[in-house]
C-alpha cells in the first residue's frame, strides 16, 4: 500500500515526470530529485523554509505598508474625530472671553480674548472668506454682497485651530411684505349693511376682509356748557372810519372871571363866581334862566318842587313882568349881601 512518502514505490523503476502529483504537502511529506546526478530528497518542511525565505523581503515590505497604512488610517481618523468634535463644538463666550474646543483634553479652554463683538473683515463671498486662513484667531467676518445674494450678511468667526470659518448668524432680515393698494369691491357704505375690501399685497397676494356699517343711533342729550375759555388776544385795529359832518360853531363867552349855577341842600339855586362882577342873568316868562353876554344862553329852565297852594289873591294881582322884576331884585339884593 502506498504511504505519504515515497509510496513504497522503488525510486530507480520510475522517472520523475510519471510520478503522480500531490494534493497537500507536509513537513515530513519526501519529495525526489536529483542534484548533480544522484537521486535525493527533500521533506515537506524544507521546501517550506526555501518559499518563506524567498518571500520574507516581500513580507517585511508589505508589513511595513501595512502598518503605515494603519498608522495613516489613524490619523486620518483622528483627524476625522478631531474635526467632528470641532464641528459640533464651535466657539463660545463665557464670562466676557471667548472659549475654544480642546480635544486632547476633552474640553473648552479659555482664550482670554474678549468676546465684545467686533466685525474684523468683509468679503465679497464666502468662497473668498474661506481662501483666506492667514488671519488671528477668533476674528469675524461678514460676507458684504448683494442683497439679492442668499449668504450677503452671514457672519463667520476664524477657528485658527481648525483652520476654518465657522458661521455664526445670518444678519439680513427676512423679505418683507407691504400694502400694495386697498379696493372696495362691494357695499355702499349704507348703515346695517357690509362692505367688501381687497388688500392687495407686494408678493402678489392678497386678501379680502368685511367691514359692518353700523347703523345710525340715537342723538345724544346735551351736554353741559363748558367753562368760559381765556380772553383771545386783542384783534388787530380796523381801519379808519370816514370823517364825520363837521359840527355847529360854538358859541364864544366873555366873562370877568369863572362863574357856575348849583342848587344847594335846601333847594335854592345858587350862583358861583369870581371877579368883582356878577354875570348878567335873568329868569325868562318860560322859568328858563337866561346868562346875558355878548349873546343870551340859555342855562335851562328852573323849575322847583311845587309848593303849597297860596292864600286867594287880591283882585286884580300882580303881573308876570312884576314878578320876574321881584324876582330879580332878591336875587340881586343876595349876592350884594353875600359880597
Amino acid at each position: 500500500m502506498a504511504d505519504k512518502t515515497t509510496g513504497g514505490l522503488p525510486v530507480s523503476e520510475s522517472t520523475i515526470g510519471s510520478l503522480p502529483g500531490i494534493s497537500d504537502l507536509y513537513d515530513d511529506t519526501l519529495i525526489p530529485v536529483e542534484q548533480q546526478g544522484e537521486a535525493r530528497h527533500m521533506t515537506g518542511r524544507q521546501w517550506k523554509r526555501y518559499a518563506e525565505a524567498g518571500v520574507e523581503v516581500y513580507v517585511d515590505g508589505a508589513k511595513e505598508a501595512a502598518d503605515a497604512a494603519e498608522s495613516s488610517a489613524k490619523d486620518a481618523a483622528k483627524s476625522a474625530q478631531s474635526a467632528k468634535e470641532y464641528s459640533g463644538k464651535p466657539p463660545i463666550i463665557t464670562d466676557g472671553t471667548w472659549w475654544t474646543w480642546n480635544s486632547a483634553t476633552q474640553d473648552y479652554q479659555n482664550t482670554n480674548k474678549p468676546a465684545a463683538l467686533s466685525i474684523g473683515k468683509s468679503y465679497p463671498s464666502v468662497a473668498a472668506m474661506q481662501a483666506d486662513i492667514t488671519i488671528p484667531d477668533l476674528t469675524t467676518a461678514i460676507i458684504a454682497a448683494d442683497v439679492n445674494v442668499e449668504e450677503n450678511s452671514q457672519l463667520y468667526i476664524f477657528d485658527k485651530a481648525a483652520l476654518t470659518w465657522r458661521f455664526l448668524s445670518d444678519l439680513s432680515g427676512f423679505t418683507g411684505v407691504g400694502i400694495s393698494s386697498i379696493q372696495q369691491t362691494e357695499g355702499d357704505h349704507s348703515p346695517g349693511t357690509y362692505d367688501k375690501y381687497r388688500i392687495n399685497l407686494t408678493d402678489g397676494t392678497f386678501y379680502e376682509i368685511q367691514i359692518y356699517n353700523g347703523a345710525t343711533g340715537p342723538q345724544g342729550e346735551v351736554g353741559p356748557q363748558g367753562p368760559v375759555g381765556p380772553q383771545g388776544p386783542p384783534g388787530a385795529t380796523g381801519p379808519q372810519g370816514p370823517e364825520g359832518p363837521r359840527g355847529p360853531a360854538g358859541t364864544a363867552v366873555n366873562a370877568e372871571g369863572m362863574y357856575a349855577f348849583e342848587v344847594n341842600d335846601d333847594g335854592h339855586l345858587v350862583l358861583d363866581y369870581t371877579g368883582d362882577k356878577a354875570p348878567n342873568y335873568s329868569i325868562n316868562e318860560d322859568g328858563h334862566l337866561i346868562l346875558q353876554t355878548d349873546v343870551s344862553i340859555d342855562v335851562g329852565r328852573v323849575v322847583g318842587p311845587p309848593g303849597p297852594q297860596g292864600p286867594k289873591g287880591d283882585p286884580g294881582g300882580v303881573s308876570v313882568e312884576e314878578v320876574i322884576n321881584i324876582v330879580n331884585a332878591v336875587i340881586g339884593d343876595a349876592i350884594a349881601e353875600e359880597y
